[in-house]
Parts: C-alpha cells; structure tokens; sequence
C-alpha cells in the first residue's frame, strides 16, 4: 500500500513485475462395476519478470547497483496411472494404488548494471537452476470386519519414492570492453552434490468400535526406511574448495499413535491422542557447500545429523447443539534433534565465529591477484593487502 515510487530503497510501491502462468490438466478415467483406471497428466509453465527498482542506486561493498532485473521460470510434468478395486477380497474390500513421475525445473535469472568504487563499469550475470525428477508408488488397502463384540476398520500399506535433486549456480562480471573480471566465488558450481533420495514406508492403522460405536479407539504403527546417496563431481569440487567428500545417509524409525474417543451423547464427546513424528535431515544440510568470502560467510556439511523426533500428545472435548458447536483442547508436543539450519559450527565459536585460515587464504588469493594487476610496487602491495 506504499505511495512513494521511483527507485532505491525508499521505494514503497511494488517492483514493477510481469507474470504469465500455463497449466494444463488431462485426466481419463476407465470405469467398471469393481475396478477403476485413471490415467493423468499435467503440464505447468510459469514465468516471471520484474524491475528490482527497490535495488537501483542501492550501494554494496562500495559498489553502486544501477540496474538489477530478474527473469525467474519454472517448468513441471507429471505422469500418474490410478487404480481402484472395490469388492469383497479375503484380505480387502477396497485398494487403492497409483504409480506416479515428475520431472520440474526452476531457474532464477538476474542482470546487474554497476560501477564500482574506482569508477568501472560492469556488468554481471547470474543464473540459478534448480532440477528434480520424482519417481514413486503407494497402495492402500481397506479391510472391515467384526470381531466378537468389536467392529474393525483395518487400513494398509506401502509407499515409495525416489527423489533425484540437483542445483547449479553460473554467471560472470565483466567490465565494460567485456573482459571478464574476477569472481569471489568459482563459478560454475554447485551448492550441494547430485543427490538421490529414498524412501520406503510401511503403514497400518485400525479403528476399533466398542460399545455400539460410543468408543473408537485407533492404534497405528508406521515404519520409514530413508537413504540419501549422494555423486559429486568436479563441478561440486572445483566450486567449493576445500569441501570435504560428501557422505551417504541412512536412517530407519518405528513410530507409533493411539487415539480414544468416547460420545457420551450425540452432543457431548471426548478425546485423546498420542502421536510420534519423525523428520529426515534435508539432504542438502547433511552435505552442502557455499562460500561467500566477499560477504564474511560459507556453509558447512553435517553428516552426523540425525533424524528428527518428536512426541505430542494432545485432549479434548467436543459439543454440539443446534447449528453451533464448541471445540476445546489442549496438547504438548516434545521435539528432540531439532535441525537448525544456520546453527554456528562449534568449532568456530572460539574465534568469534571466523574461520580464520579460510579467510587468510582468501586475502593471500586477493593481494596475489590485485599485484599482478597493479604492478609489483610496494606501495601497491600494501594497498591490495590492506583490502581484503
């Protein structure tokens, strides 16, 4: 709801932006007295364009921003093949199973105009691709029965996935005869290896009626079996020196929930449930690298992370009369190997947070390349060494 407009950053009114969207869904489905087939695709396409006006004039490291625009477009196809039973199976009346591909593209374009302290033009590209394909399957499978004076609804299954990941950063700088000019950072490269992601889940649940249906209770268990196995390559390597080689990772986890309902009336009911969570490390904290010496940061690796875990339990009472209801609850969740993502690595705590030897590299490289630009005079050493 600004006013002000024009550029810099006491801009209030909105970039200027222009944005297109393309999405297109097929679905056919073939359908018999107990089976059903769907097939389905989908196919989206969107672009966006906009005049970072709020960055014009803007300042960063001496450098002054004169122009900075972004063209950002993401592409995603997706193939699925349904089925569906309904009938009177020994071990299900009702399965559900659905085979299931996507491959999606994200790319982030910026342009910059600038001059720098000495009065340079420049010019500077940068390009961010972002690739995924995903593989996967799941079946679910319905079961009622009655046993003695107790009805059951039994549902299971198994899901799987396989994830493919990987990301790629490219550009340059260049100065005004369009020479390129030198990077604080190896470009291309990537930010964490060509990943691949698996997972496997085993499910079952029960929801047993005692009592003419007043009590429901819903045990259930799951079982998660996850491995990240990750491929660097010289792009991975030469883009982040020093990074050490990424690891795999693995990790399997039993959980388990109950819940308890009890009506006293048609107006009046109860609850409880306990639950437990689990959450896989991002694959892209367990190995990552990224250094930004210019801006005093880098990322490191954790490939001792381990999977998060949480416990909630959770009560309540619900009423209902005419056309209004009431909801109370109250619940408490406990959560253990809470992944932090821009945690300080202990190791740097004692140095105020710098990695000093990294750094010191870094300047070394700074002066050594500002000499041979400069000459080889002392007083252009001391220049170049007091810079960095």
């Amino acid at each position: 709801m600004g006013v002000v407009d024009g550029t810099g950053p006491l801009r209030e009114q909105p970039d200027p932006q222009q944005a297109g969207l393309d999405n297109l869904t097929v679905k056919v489905a073939f359908d018999s007295a107990d089976h059903t087939v769907t097939l389905g695709a989908d196919r989206y396409s969107a672009e966006t364009d906009t005049r970072i006006l709020s960055d014009y004039g803007s300042v960063v490291f001496g450098t002054t921003v004169n122009q900075r625009d972004a063209d950002d477009s993401r592409d995603r196809q997706r193939l699925s093949l349904g089925y569906r039973y309904r009938g009177a199976l020994p071990f299900a009346t009702d399965i559900q199973a659905t085979l299931y591909g996507q491959r999606s593209e994200t790319t982030q374009r910026t342009f910059e105009r600038r001059t720098t302290p000495a009065h340079m033009a420049q010019t500077r590209h940068r390009t961010s691709l972002y690739e995924q394909e995903v593989r996967g399957a799941n079946v679910q499978l319905h079961k009622p029965f009655v046993l003695g004076d107790s009805s059951h609804h039994v549902v299971y299954g198994v899901d799987y996935t396989v994830t493919d990941s990987a990301s790629l950063r490219n550009g340059g700088t260049f100065d005004a005869d369009g020479q390129p000019v030198r990077e604080f950072t190896r470009l291309p490269t990537r930010d964490f290896p060509r990943t691949e992601v698996t997972q496997f889940a085993l499910f079952l649940q029960d929801e047993i009626a005692f009592l003419d249906g007043a009590l429901l209770l819903s045990p259930g268990l799951r079982f998660d079996d996850f491995s990240a196995k990750a491929a660097a390559d010289q792009v991975y390597f030469a883009g982040n020196p020093g990074t050490p080689p990424p690891e795999d990772y693995a990790d399997t986890v039993l959980n388990a929930k109950l819940g308890a309902l009890y009506s006293f009336s048609e107006r009046l009911s109860a609850y409880v449930r306990y639950s437990e969570g689990y959450r896989a490390p991002p694959y892209d904290d367990v190995n990552v690298g990224f250094s930004n010496f210019l801006g005093g940061y880098k990322t490191i690796s954790n490939a001792q992370l381990e999977s998060e875990r949480s416990r909630g339990i959770e009560v309540g009472v619900r009423y209902r009369h005419g056309g209004g209801n009431l909801r109370l609850a109250a619940f408490r969740n406990r959560y253990a190997n809470f992944i932090d993502s821009f945690a300080i690595a202990p190791r740097f705590l004692a140095s105020g947070s710098t990695d000093r030897s990294a750094f010191a590299a870094a300047a070394a490289g700074a002066c050594r390349v500002a000499g041979r630009a400069l000459g080889s005079s002392t007083g252009a050493s001391r220049g170049a060494a007091r810079h960095p």
